[in-house]
């Protein structure tokens, strides 16, 4: 490496160095400090490299092995006929545009000056010494070993790892130390590093400690340096990582969905064979792109997309789901639903996040049709609503207009009785019986009519009501029937609920009423009782009557609708039209059990 002359031939001891180094070990840049250093003492970094040749290359190995990663240790620049200065250092490599530097910050420790402070051979155990002090504190095991496999050096880490002191292994040969317990892999990786001068480095099982090592061997002068570290956790932890993968193949397979898998570190995403698929781009298109999913995201979703993303790494959660529109190559969008999970390292720092993409367009035209759909049904149902409220307004108006010409015509033709009753003969009588009565049920019909459209026009508030209250007038309403008949209305003990007094006592006034009217029993019997639910009462109105047929079930329910000629019973068939709009409006229902000549039983619930 060129280096330009220093413009100064001094450096302070406190002096901070920088260094730039590719994966080989060369030095690409150095700052203005190393460079005065080095000037003055007529070295270059390449000096310092190669007279610390073992531990800077295990200082490369770890940087490279582990990015991120740093290493702090002490190196010797001991160039012929100078002093000895001891520099310490830290090591840590960083990736810049897909290549990966070490850069070095050091900066001088201490100088040692053979002619001051002692002989060559001070200056050299001071510096073994220190060398010891480096190996000492590293968290890898290290030993060396000769020619011979002679152990020479065993470091305090590597005593810990395979729980044997030093003094029990110093000077004894590796192999007959560990016979037969050592794998033929170490043997043949050591004996390689010897015959081809070469660094080996290479991941072994050691069957009697139970563990997976890494092992870096450096030969330098027939001596061999050993680094070796416990990796049985990260191999556990990819093994777990290679059979996720695995599964997420198979799950890939078996999914219509678009798989994907971030790497947060190199930024490299790997997708399933499903996003050409659902989106019609080419292999080639999706992964030539680094930028080709975030280009693609719809123009108003792109922002939120990003910042949902980066706020969820912030707080460093796991789980992340988000919809967006993405644009597929034919430039129409889908509507995406996506969720991801995110995996942190140790230190809490994101480093991946896998995920699936879900096609929800067809939901989301759904949603979009129903939407539509409620519109309409609302804007129906008000015009329903605004369509009954004036055909109960014109019910309740023409019905109460009509009264007072039919009491004319029932009072004329009652006059033209009166008066010309003996002009009359026997057919003018029975015409005029027949106007009168069709005057009285029109009547009759008329008032019915006004009580079913009373109930949606009362804007009675609501209260507190006693049913048990309602029954004494109710029975005092039918005292004359139940004498003739010898009936009887038999009643439990009946709760307290919101509501309508006076429509609430319509509804029962109805429904014991039917049951006496439709009954040709010689002792008709109403029985009450009520059930209580866990939101609402349950009522029952059970009678002894002529029953009815299931067909009429519903028919019974309905305005005007009867079952029996006017012959048989009297009445207009609005009574229990009128029973369910009260309930209607209670927010109850109501419904009937029944056989002919059977009885019947009235049921209907009321909220609590």
């Amino acid at each position: 490496m060129n280096i330009p002359p220093s413009s100064s031939n001094t450096v302070s001891p406190s002096a901070a160095f920088f260094v730039k180094i590719n994966s080989e070990g060369k030095p690409l840049f150095v700052n203005e400090a190393l460079q005065t250093f080095l000037t003055k003492n007529s070295i270059s970094f390449s000096n310092i490299i190669t007279t610390n040749e073992s531990t800077f290359r295990y200082v490369i190995d770890s940087c490279l092995n582990i990015p991120g990663q740093t290493l702090s240790v002490r190196l010797d620049s001991k160039p012929p006929g100078i002093p000895v200065t001891i520099t310490s250092w830290s090591f840590t490599s960083l990736l810049e545009h897909d290549t990966t530097y070490i850069y070095g910050f050091g900066s001088i420790e201490t100088e040692i000056v053979g002619e001051k402070h002692g002989s060559e051979n001070d200056v050299d155990k001071n510096a073994s010494d220190r060398l010891n002090q480096v190996l000492e504190s590293i968290s890898d095991g290290f030993f060396t070993v000769d020619k011979n496999f002679t152990i020479l050096y065993w470091n305090h880490r590597a005593e810990e790892i395979f729980r044997i002191h030093r003094e029990k292994i110093l000077g004894k040969n590796l192999w007959q130390v560990y016979e037969g317990s050592i794998p033929q892999n170490f043997q043949t990786a050591f004996q390689n590093a010897f015959q081809l001068n070469s660094p080996v480095q290479f991941q072994e099982f050691f069957p009697l400690l139970n563990t997976w090592f890494e092992v870096s061997a450096y030969p330098y002068d027939n001596l061999l340096s050993v680094f070796f570290k416990d990796i049985s956790r990260k191999k556990k932890n990819d093994d777990e990582v290679a059979n996720f993968n695995e599964r997420l193949k198979l799950v890939a397979k078996a999914t219509k969905d678009v798989i994907w898998d971030w790497d947060l570190v190199t930024d490299e995403v790997v997708w399933n064979e499903n996003v050409v698929t659902m989106f019609g781009y080419t292999s080639q298109e999706v992964n030539s792109n680094d930028d080709w999913w975030y280009i693609n995201l719809h123009d108003e979703d792109r922002n939120a997309v990003k910042n949902s993303i980066e706020t969820h790494v912030a707080r460093k959660e796991v789980n992340w789901q988000i919809d967006y529109r993405f644009r597929c190559a034919d430039g129409g969008f889908k509507y995406i639903h996506d969720r991801g999970f995110a995996v942190y390292d140790q230190n809490k720092r994101p480093i991946r996040m896998i995920g699936a993409m879900q096609d929800h367009t067809e939901t989301k035209a759904n949603e979009f049709i129903l939407k539509e759909l409620n519109n309409s049904l609302e804007k129906r149902a008000k015009e329903l609503a605004d369509s009954n409220d004036e055909l109960e307004r014109f019910a309740y108006v023409t019905s109460h207009d009509l009264q007072e010409p039919l009491r004319m015509v029932s009072s004329f033709l009652q006059l033209l009785k009166k008066r010309y009753s003996d002009k009359l003969d026997g057919k003018a009588h029975e015409y005029i019986g027949f106007a009168v009565d069709g005057a009285e049920r029109m009547k009759t019909l008329i008032l019915d009519l006004l009580e079913y459209s009373r109930v949606n026009t009362n804007k009675s508030a609501s209260e507190e009501v006693d049913l048990n209250s309602l029954m004494s007038p109710l029975v005092l309403t039918y005292k004359q029937l139940l004498e003739e008949k010898g009936g009887k209305i038999l009643c439990d003990n009946l709760p307290v609920i919101r509501g309508n007094k006076t429509q609430l006592f319509q509804l029962f006034q109805n429904l014991v009423g039917n049951g006496l009217k439709y009954n040709t029993s010689s002792a008709p019997k109403i029985k009450i009782t009520v059930t209580e639910l866990e939101h609402d009462y349950r009522f029952v109105f059970e009678d002894n009557g002529i029953g009815i047929d299931p067909k009429y079930f519903k028919k019974i329910f309905v305005i005007f609708q009867r079952l029996h000629h006017k012959n048989e019973f009297s009445g207009t068939g609005i009574g229990l039209a009128i029973c369910k709009k009260i309930v209607d409006k209670h927010g109850g229902k109501i419904w009937v059990e029944s056989e002919p000549e059977k009885g019947s039983s009235f049921y209907f619930l009321l909220p609590k």
